[in-house]
């Protein structure tokens, strides 16, 4: 985020403690970064303007039941409904990826694997064009791995040890592997060095 701002790491540490205020063209360039509109950066938003603070909300509802549960919580189903009204009435990105990722963990849960394979992989081919991903694509990206092939996780794993890299942020290492029914599981270990910038 810094290079593309053209700012330091000190100034931007400035910014998001308060230390200093930000320049309208950086403030620009985050926000195109972000993929969000300015209408989002209102005083007046709620947690249903921000699709990374619904995405949250989203893995709440989603990580609180076991895997084997045969029901999502009624409270899925409705910011399902709410994320989907956003969807289509809205212009945001990131509501029309959440809806695809509720329609995933809604097959699921209806055991329409194949349906919830398909979503995921459409899902992931929009983030996969960005640039830089933000926490919102790497947590779409993470949320829609187990419902993807297995050649699409490790093509999504990489890309988020790239950026991890890349950005020289501190993200976990990721560990692929297969288990006796050939289900694919990541697991994550803290990197022992992070690369100088």
């Amino acid at each position: 985020m810094c290079t593309y701002c053209g700012i330091s790491k000190a100034t931007y540490v400035r910014i998001i403690n308060d230390k200093t205020e930000i320049r309208l063209s950086v403030l620009q360039k985050i926000i195109a970064l972000l993929r969000i509109d300015y209408r989002e950066l209102s005083d007046t938003s709620t947690q249903m303007d921000l699709p990374v603070l619904v995405l949250q909300r989203l893995e709440k509802l989603i990580y609180a039941v076991s895997p084997d549960a045969e029901h999502l919580a009624p409270e899925f189903y409705t910011l399902q409904q709410r994320i989907h009204d956003r969807a289509i009435s809205g212009h945001n990105d990131g509501f029309r990826e959440l809806d695809q990722l509720c329609r995933i963990v809604s097959a699921r849960a209806q055991d329409e694997l194949q349906v919830s394979r398909d979503v995921a992989t459409q899902l992931i081919q929009r983030p996969a064009a960005y640039g830089a991903w933000t926490a919102f694509e790497r947590g779409l990206a993470i949320d829609a791995m187990p419902f993807l092939p297995y050649s699409q996780i490790v093509t999504v794993v990489t890309r988020i040890k790239h950026d991890a890299l890349d950005c020289s942020a501190e993200w976990p290492e990721p560990a692929l592997y297969t288990d006796q029914m050939n289900t694919c599981t990541c697991s994550y270990s803290l990197p022992q060095s992070i690369p100088a910038s």
